[in-house]
């Protein structure tokens, strides 16, 4: 009894023992990468507490540590950041005022550089355009005696119309015709005009001329001026002087020696003896003359509604423009002579000559600022157009270069005093003091029967 009883508890314990190691191996076949009961004792035990404290101590010093050299290296890294900051702004606004400098000497040198081009494009581009009027090609002799054929030298355009046949022979690039076998003297001029200032091209002076002339020096041309052409000192004393309408003697009615003549007449042989390179002047033979920029759109274009009786009746037109509008600005240049060698045929009849010249300081009158129509000035020239141009104060008015070329201006000027020879002159002595039997006297009935033939 006792015996089976003690093998009963020896296969119980046999049983519990590998139920035991069953479940040990289940257990540690599952949790294998878990801690056992038995290490979390470990763990959990004090000396097991006691060095994860030690372990936890330190990492908590070398923490510091690392917190205290990353502080001192932050410190030593803003301080060096801002001696490399203070560096840098010096070397910053160094370079800002090394780079303001160079910007400032750039600028300065493209300031310079634009005005060099713009002064080199004044003197390159054409200060004068010629404008003139021929059968069919412009004449060799003309374009040689004015240079026109050198760009360079007559800094110049020109403009030709032609008026019989088309001009198709080679020309320089600056020389630019035009055809109408429909126009008169005037109209051909005022063809020109308006083609002229469609180019939109800066010209400082427009110069009308016949294709016959020739221009020379006389007695008056020092020898200085005998070392250039006489076209290059022409051109430059308009440069000089800026008058608004520049002209020069005229061989076929001595107009330089009347000039002198009118001026001692109606100023007085004491201002006639202040000798001047040039001076006022009314009534020009049209062939040859320069008119500024700033004038021409004044002038022109001509009044050609007579031209069917007479060429000559538009000169009248053109010179009463002239008188009227700028007045003392319209100057004769004694130095020089043109000459010119065609005489063709065109209308000439002198019939109501005085009329239509009258009709024509009516109109200008009428164009003038309204405080300006009622001037005594346009009553006196329309009452006598032919005595005025050889007896008016136009011939004693000073020179001023570059004065303004404004039309009309004139009329704001004071007129000489009334105790003054030149008044006496023009109210009292319709014809100057006697000087018969001189040469002024004999050139001055030439030249009135020069105008009667014309007028």
């Amino acid at each position: 009894m006792i015996t089976s009883k003690r093998r009963t508890l020896k296969k119980m314990g046999a049983f519990c023992f590998l139920a035991l190691f069953t479940a040990s191996a289940l257990l540690t076949t599952s949790n294998e990468n878990k801690p056992g009961d038995f290490d979390l004792y470990l763990e959990s035990s004090p000396g097991k507490q006691i060095e994860l404290t030690m372990a936890e101590i330190e990492e908590i010093n070398n923490r510091n540590y690392m917190s205290e050299s990353i502080l001192k290296t932050a410190e030593a890294t803003e301080s060096e950041s801002k001696s490399t900051k203070e560096d840098s702004l010096v070397n910053i606004g160094q370079q800002i005022n090394l780079s303001t400098g160079i910007v400032e000497k750039e600028t300065n040198r493209i300031d310079n550089n634009s005005e060099t081009t713009e002064a080199t494009e004044r003197l390159l581009s054409p200060q004068f355009v010629y404008l003139t009027q021929t059968e069919k090609c412009l004449r060799s002799n003309v374009s040689h005696s004015l240079e026109l054929y050198n760009r360079s030298k007559c800094r110049c355009d020109v403009l030709v119309l032609s008026y019989r046949e088309e001009c198709n022979e080679p020309r320089p690039r600056h020389f630019t015709y035009l055809f109408d076998n429909r126009t008169t003297w005037g109209t051909g001029r005022n063809k020109l005009f308006f083609h002229a200032t469609k180019r939109n091209i800066n010209y400082i002076y427009y110069i009308f001329l016949d294709d016959d002339i020739s221009l020379r020096f006389n007695r008056q041309a020092t020898p200085a001026m005998k070392k250039l052409s006489p076209i290059q000192v022409f051109q430059n004393w308009l440069l000089d002087y800026a008058p608004a309408v520049g002209l020069v003697d005229y061989e076929g009615r001595n107009e330089g020696k009347l000039v002198h003549l009118r001026k001692r007449n109606v100023c007085g042989r004491l201002q006639a003896k202040n000798r001047t390179v040039a001076n006022p002047t009314i009534f020009f033979d049209p062939l040859f003359n320069a008119i500024h920029a700033k004038a021409v759109g004044h002038i022109y274009p001509l009044d050609t509604r007579y031209e069917k009786k007479n060429w000559w009746l538009t000169d009248k037109y053109l010179a009463s423009a002239v008188e009227m509008k700028f007045r003392g600005q319209a100057l004769l240049y004694f130095p020089l002579t043109v000459e010119n060698g065609l005489h063709r045929p065109y209308p000439k009849s002198f019939l109501g000559t005085i009329i239509t010249w009258k009709k024509f300081i009516k109109r200008i009158q009428k164009q003038a600022p309204d405080h300006y129509k009622n001037h005594r000035l346009f009553k006196n020239f329309r009452k006598n157009p032919t005595l005025y141009v050889r007896r008016s104060w136009t011939y004693c008015m000073s020179i001023t270069r570059h004065q303004e070329i404004i039309p009309y201006a004139h009329l704001e000027k004071q007129q000489p005093a009334k105790g003054s020879r030149i008044l006496l002159n023009l109210l009292h002595h319709p014809y100057p003091m006697s000087c018969a039997g001189t040469r002024e006297a004999q050139l001055e009935s030439i030249h009135l029967s020069y105008e009667i033939r014309r007028t």
